[in-house]
């Protein structure tokens, strides 16, 4: 989560515009949730522009806000909801030194600017939380009175931590008395003041009645070199209302040294026993260890540094007490300091307890078997794992209150992995692996089963999440990784999952890295598409993460504008070759739906990868815009098509579909993709019953040109994807693609899908550089002379069809492709 500091703004205005634009289209907030999902300091000049426009820089506002100085900004031209915006992503990026007394001088100045009214309950949450934890109380205190729509919770939070007084130098009574209603009755008390022990170690239960039920709960505490934190932890077991209980702690091979600490968690109750593992093997084997030791019916689980309510476990077994379909319960935790401070900037403090999870222990094991053996991440596995064996009703999460102090020490060994809006990227990979198989497991195509030791794995699992330290020195190696943004599945990861099959046949490793694109902004942490993650879950590709060691001869970023607002940090990925190829030209021809600037993306590849990347065009039409960008030598003398499996498009051409010609498309429903007037759009795709128009993917933008609600009636419309492609094709003679005049499209991918299945494909001139004697060019209203004249003369159609299948098995062929790659690949 540390990248440099973005240099001089050098992005034209248009690119910053057009970005705007998008965010204008997506659900609010998607852009600065972007930002900091990615981590991106770049995002901060569009955040910046989005604040002030040309009014205004980032390093303006940034200046202006240190130095408090309103009268070098005009408030009129400032969007207030923006620089809050600004203010945020600044200050929980927290990359560079002064990012978070930048982001509480960014919201100060919004406040002096326009008062609290504009600013969102988010961001008044934010500045307050701020003030306090850089120290300013006085402030703190102050913005809780200046802001009255502060989120309920936050503003209690922060009244008592500003009574704490492990902060405050106040007396402990007062603010222990507040602090014991952030729990349920009864709340927590503090044992006596001692050097040695930290406020959290502090904590005691208040005496609870004992329950006396005939179920045992087994309660597992993992541990590896306790210390006083451990104690804390099995004291509050101890002091637990359910009676009937084991508490066994599983010492993950600690050092000789820690025996003390384990003797003496064994001396506060004889319901202690103490298991202690030869090797450390991590977390999750040890609570697998754990489950075989169990002799309750119910088991739960504790991390060994946190404090469970006297209450929890009275809470959790309740409903596996009394409703038999219920096979697992959890409840919630708050997340707090070892000086038991809550309030954490910019993040939630009462989330689920993952570890709290209590189950079934013999229906449980019988199912779904045990923890995946990783060494972090696999409690929110578990949990899925057993919702989706046993249906949704079976788990019980308990809302009622917070059951457990979760501790937030810094350099924990998983919440090092977590900032506010921000996770660990091998953690990202490891939920988008699960979810696909937690899909089979739903659909009744796997078992949800685990043994207790895996030696075949149903989905991979990254080697942060492996290793208990730095990767070994040993990399992985690639003949081939392919960069793009995985999220979706449209044209372009279509395109790349056919190159993947291509290289993969040839006996070629390959492996995919994932780089978010901006311009893809959502405020959802979307998994990879599903085709992709199958072939990573099945072992067709790796998956590499720009943290994984990793050897490749070649690297292909497949989607330009992934890096043009990416984080520039560099990575642990070392390609021999670099290669960007642009599937799009950086801006239309008219300079509108700007994407990327080629020099900046040269640049932030070079800083990522540490090698001098080139640029490779993916048709005549791009090269034009590259070759005129970039500095001579950088453009590859040779194109990077997109390729199709023509055995499997190919269809049967030897009869006409209809008595009359049947003509077609199919595109995504978006304005580029359509002609711009009504004039065009009829000439190209006739509205007479001579006729038979056939269109995917297409309603709302023809509907839009046309200017009514209702298609021409020899039109037949079809969703996106309703269909297979080659199904739909199949259907049609003519494949007729006219696109908006402004549109640089630099290969088509559609168009190449046509050909493959020996529709007779009619294009505009411009086409003709890149696709040749494979299609018929003319104008949109030559179209329906052109296809009758083809329909009159079916000779001609076939040799047509036949010519068209022959150049695409020549030059857009998996051979084709895989020569090319080789031949990069074995230049100097």
């Amino acid at each position: 989560m540390h990248a440099r500091q973005p240099g001089p703004e050098p992005y034209p205005l248009p690119l910053l515009d057009d970005y705007l634009a998008v965010a204008r289209r997506r659900a609010a907030g998607s852009l600065p949730a972007t930002a900091l999902r990615t981590g991106s300091l770049a995002a901060r000049l569009l955040l910046a522009h989005a604040a002030a426009g040309e009014a205004g820089s980032l390093a303006r506002l940034v200046v202006a806000a240190r130095r408090g100085r309103l009268s070098t900004l005009a408030p009129a031209r400032i969007d207030p909801g923006a620089l809050a915006d600004l203010a945020r992503v600044i200050a929980l990026q927290d990359s560079l030194p002064d990012d978070r007394t930048d982001g509480l001088a960014l919201y100060d100045l919004a406040l002096a600017l326009f008062g609290s009214d504009p600013i969102r309950p988010q961001h008044q949450a934010l500045h307050a939380q701020l003030a306090y934890h850089l120290g300013d109380r006085p402030r703190a205190a102050a913005l809780l009175e200046t802001y009255r729509r502060l989120p309920a919770v936050v503003a209690r939070d922060l009244q008592v931590d500003l009574a704490n007084p492990f902060r405050s130098g106040r007396p402990e009574t007062d603010w222990l008395r507040a602090f014991r209603r952030l729990l349920p009755e009864p709340g927590p008390a503090l044992l006596p003041p001692d050097g040695r022990l930290s406020p959290f170690d502090r904590l005691a239960a208040v005496g609870v009645r004992r329950v006396d039920a005939p179920q045992r709960i087994s309660v597992i505490v993992t541990t590896y070199r306790p210390g006083v934190e451990l104690l804390t932890a099995v004291r509050s077991l101890v002091d637990q209302s359910w009676a009937n209980l084991e508490i066994l702690v599983v010492d993950d091979g600690s050092p000789p040294e820690h025996r003390p600490t384990l003797d003496r968690c064994r001396e506060l109750d004889e319901r202690v026993t103490v298991i202690k593992l030869d090797t450390n093997r991590g977390t999750y084997l040890a609570r697998n260890t754990g489950l075989d030791a169990a002799s309750g019916e119910f088991v739960t689980f504790q991390d060994s540094d946190d404090w469970s309510h006297p209450l929890r476990l009275e809470q959790q077994a309740r409903p596996l007490v009394h409703e038999p379909a219920v096979v697992a319960t959890a409840t919630d935790g708050l997340r707090i300091g070892d000086d038991l401070v809550v309030t954490r900037p910019g993040r939630l403090t009462r989330l689920l307890n993952t570890s709290s999870l209590m189950l079934r222990r013999e229906t449980v094991l019988r199912r779904v078997g045990y923890f995946d053996q990783i060494r972090k991440a696999a409690d929110s596995e578990y949990h899925r794992r057993i919702e989706v064996a046993f249906g949704a009703d079976a788990f019980r999460r308990d809302r009622s209150g917070t059951y457990a102090l979760v501790r937030m020490s810094a350099g924990s060994l998983s919440r090092t992995d977590f900032s506010a809006g921000w996770m660990h990227p091998a953690r990202a990979a490891y939920k988008s692996a699960y979810h696909v198989w937690h899909e089979r497991i739903r659909a009744g195509a796997a078992s949800p089963y685990l043994p207790k030791h895996l030696t075949d794995r149903p989905f991979p699992a990254p080697g942060h999440l492996r290793r208990a330290g730095p990767a070994p020195g040993a990399a992985t190696r690639c003949d081939v990784v392919i960069a793009s943004d995985w999220r979706k599945f449209g044209g372009p990861q279509k395109s790349m999952l056919e190159e993947i099959r291509a290289l993969t046949r040839r006996g070629l490793r390959v492996g995919v890295a994932h780089l978010e694109a901006l311009r893809f902004m959502t405020k959802e942490n979307k998994h990879l598409c599903r085709p992709i993650q199958e072939l990573i879950n099945d072992g067709t590709v790796e998956q590499v993460l720009l943290c994984d060691e990793v050897e490749t001869s070649l690297l292909v970023v497949r989607y330009p504008p992934v890096l043009q607002f990416a984080a520039s940090e560099p990575s642990r990925i070392r390609p021999e070759q670099v290669v960007i190829l642009a599937n799009q030209a950086p801006h239309e021809r008219d300079g509108t739906d700007y994407r990327y600037i080629p020099q900046t993306c040269t640049e932030v590849a070079r800083a990522i990868f540490s090698v001098e990347p080139r640029w490779c065009p993916q048709g005549p039409a791009v090269r034009a815009f590259l070759e005129a960008a970039l500095p001579p030598g950088t453009v590859t003398p040779y194109d990077m098509p997109g390729i199709v499996d023509i055995d499997q498009w190919s269809v049967d051409r030897s009869r006409f579909r209809l008595d009359r010609p049947v003509i077609g498309r199919h595109s995504r429903d978006d304005g580029t993709k359509w002609p711009a007037d009504r004039e065009t759009l009829l000439a190209a795709y006739p509205e007479t019953p001579d006729v038979d128009v056939r269109m995917m993917g297409g309603v709302r933008t023809p509907r839009a040109v046309l200017g009514r609600s209702a298609l021409p009636p020899n039109w037949v419309a079809y969703d996106y994807d309703e269909i297979g492609v080659r199904s739909f094709l199949n259907q049609l003679d003519y494949y007729v693609y006219f696109p908006h005049p402004n549109m640089v499209e630099a290969f088509g991918r559609a168009i190449l899908e046509a050909l493959a299945t020996g529709c007779v494909t009619i294009l505009p001139h411009h086409f003709s550089a890149t696709f040749g004697d494979a299609a018929v060019y003319c104008t949109p209203h030559e179209v329906r002379d052109v296809v009758h004249g083809f329909h009159a003369d079916h000779a001609s159609y076939l040799d047509q069809s036949r010519l068209a299948q022959e150049r695409v098995r020549k030059l857009y062929s998996h051979d084709a492709y895989v020569d090319l790659v080789s031949t990069i690949i074995a230049e100097p």
